[in-house]
C-alpha cells in the first residue's frame, strides 16, 4: 500500500513509498509504532512485533445517496489565490504534517453542492514533489473531525514560487456538507520530497537539515482564524497564518 504514514511514539517516522516499502531507525522493543492510511483503520504495534509485512484492515465509510440529473452547468469559487511571500514547510522533528482550511456552508451553495476542484499555492526548490489532499467534516465548534472521503488524492507540484496547483475532484462526487468542510494538504516524507537546507550557527558553523517539500503558501491572518495544523495527535488552530486555498463548487 502506498503512502502509509508510520508514526514512532506520536512523531512521524516515515512514509511508505509507492510500492508500500519503508524502513525505520533502530528503536527499543517497547516503542509504540502506529500505521495510518486513508481508507484503513490505524494499527498500533510494539517495535518487537514488527514483521516484514504489516497488514491493515479497511475502514468502512457510509456514503450518502447521490441523485443524478440533467442541468445547466453552474459553478462558484470560494477563496482567493493571491501571491504571498510566506510559506510553511515540514522540518525536524516533522511534527507539522498537515495544514488545512475550513470553509463554512452558505444557503446559496445549495445549487452547486459538489466540490469541482481544489487549488493551493506552493513554493518548491525540487521538481515534481507530491502532496496528498484530504477532506474532513467539521464538528459543532468548527474544528476538523472525521475524514469524509476514503482515498488518497495524490498530486504533483512543479518547482517555483507561488505556483498554483489545481486538483480536479469532481469525479469523486464529494458533497459540501451543510455544517461546512475542512480541506487539508498532507506532506509526505518521501525521498523525492527531500530537500537539504543549510544555515549558519552562532559559532559560524554551516549546518544541514533535511526538510520535506513542497511548501504550502500562507498569508498573515487578517480575519477569523480558519487554518489548522496537525501535529500527529490533534489539530491545532493557527492564530497567525491563513492558508491560501480556493474551492470551486459545481452542480
Amino acid at each position: 500500500m502506498p503512502y502509509v504514514n508510520i508514526w514512532i511514539d506520536s512523531q512521524l517516522g516515515t512514509t511508505a513509498n509507492e510500492q508500500g516499502a519503508f524502513s525505520l531507525p533502530d528503536t527499543a522493543s517497547n516503542t509504540i509504532v502506529r500505521f495510518s492510511s486513508v481508507g484503513y483503520k490505524d494499527k498500533v504495534l510494539n517495535a518487537a512485533e514488527l514483521k516484514d509485512t504489516v497488514f491493515l484492515n479497511p475502514e468502512i465509510y457510509k456514503l450518502n445517496n447521490i441523485d443524478i440529473y440533467a442541468q445547466n452547468k453552474k459553478s462558484v469559487k470560494l477563496g482567493k489565490l493571491k501571491n504571498s511571500g510566506r510559506e510553511v514547510c515540514v522540518t525536524p522533528p516533522y511534527e507539522m504534517r498537515m495544514i488545512g482550511r475550513s470553509f463554512m456552508y452558505k444557503k446559496e451553495y445549495a445549487n452547486t453542492k459538489f466540490i469541482k476542484s481544489v487549488s493551493v499555492k506552493t513554493f518548491a526548490e525540487i521538481d515534481n514533489g507530491v502532496l496528498n489532499l484530504q477532506f474532513y467534516s467539521l464538528n459543532e465548534n468548527g474544528e476538523p473531525k472525521d475524514r469524509i472521503f476514503n482515498q488518497n488524492i495524490i498530486f504533483s507540484v512543479s518547482s517555483g514560487d507561488n505556483k498554483a496547483s489545481k486538483i480536479d475532484v469532481l469525479k469523486y462526487f464529494i458533497e459540501f456538507p451543510e455544517n461546512g468542510i475542512f480541506v487539508a494538504v498532507e506532506n509526505l516524507l518521501l525521498d523525492q520530497n527531500k530537500y537539504p537546507l543549510y544555515y549558519k550557527t552562532k559559532a559560524d558553523e554551516i549546518k544541514e537539515i533535511i526538510i520535506y517539500e513542497p511548501r504550502i503558501k500562507v498569508t498573515d491572518l487578517s480575519g477569523a482564524p480558519d487554518t489548522w495544523t496537525f501535529d500527529g495527535k490533534t489539530w491545532l488552530l493557527n492564530l497567525k497564518n491563513h492558508m491560501i486555498m480556493q474551492l470551486e463548487l459545481s452542480n
